[in-house]
């Protein structure tokens, strides 16, 4: 705990943009009672997120693990036992079937 409060928020945030130091020092400089900007901090972060071309597709980083990771699984599978090709293969397709569907 200590190091994070003797950590200086230039340091913390070297290499990011500028928003990121602003948001860490307005919250550490919020006292205990006082309710946060939230529409303030929000805009902050979503001003950054267009202006750096990025687009709000709710296609998230942790989805893209998840998935990869269930694939690899399933090819695993496939490639352990050759005989169920066949039988993975058409599970596979009914999992991606119920996707589309939902």
């Amino acid at each position: 705990m200590e190091k994070k409060l003797s950590s200086s928020i230039e340091v913390l945030c070297k290499g990011f943009p500028a928003e990121f130091a602003t948001y860490l020092t307005y919250c550490r400089n919020l006292r205990f009672d006082e309710k946060p900007d939230y529409a303030y901090l929000r805009n902050l972060l979503k001003d950054l997120f267009v202006r750096s071309g990025f687009e709000l597709d709710y296609v998230y980083d942790w989805n893209i693990v998840a998935e990869e990771k269930k694939k690899s699984e399933k090819d695993k599978i496939t490639t352990d036992n050759p005989s169920n090709l066949a039988t993975n293969q058409s599970n596979l397709r009914k999992e991606d079937d119920k996707k589309a569907t939902n």
